[in-house]
């Protein structure tokens, strides 16, 4: 008695083993790149949270409105990496944190920018 597998069925095998990669690969590919856009969200999170920091330490500074760059925020201490990387495309995170001040709610907002003015 023959105890192996007949060409067709171990390309039956290898067939239904790609279509499954097929399915697979595109799936995974959309979940990495959730994972980076919310990787990239926590940083720019924790960019304008650090920026807070910094307009509390610095408030004869700010007035109706500033901007403070990422460049400052790590050169006065209140970002510990020498550099910030984007994990969508791995360059680095230039830019400010445009601070106003919102009267409505008699607060400050911070919303990060790309481009420093």
């Amino acid at each position: 008695m023959n105890k192996g597998f007949t060409l067709v069925e171990l390309l039956t095998v290898i067939l239904v083993i790609a279509i499954l990669g097929l399915i697979t690969l595109p799936s995974i590919g959309g979940i990495i790149n959730n994972a980076k856009e919310k990787a990239y969200q926590e940083q720019i999170k924790f960019i304008e949270e650090q920026a807070s920091m910094w307009s509390i330490r610095n408030t004869n500074l700010i007035d109706d409105e500033y901007s403070v760059s990422v460049d400052t925020l790590m050169k006065d201490g209140f970002i510990d990496n020498d550099e910030l990387i984007d994990p969508r495309d791995d360059s680095t995170i230039k830019g400010c944190v445009k601070i106003t001040y919102n009267e409505k709610y008699d607060k400050y907002d911070y919303k990060y920018i790309n481009e420093c003015k």
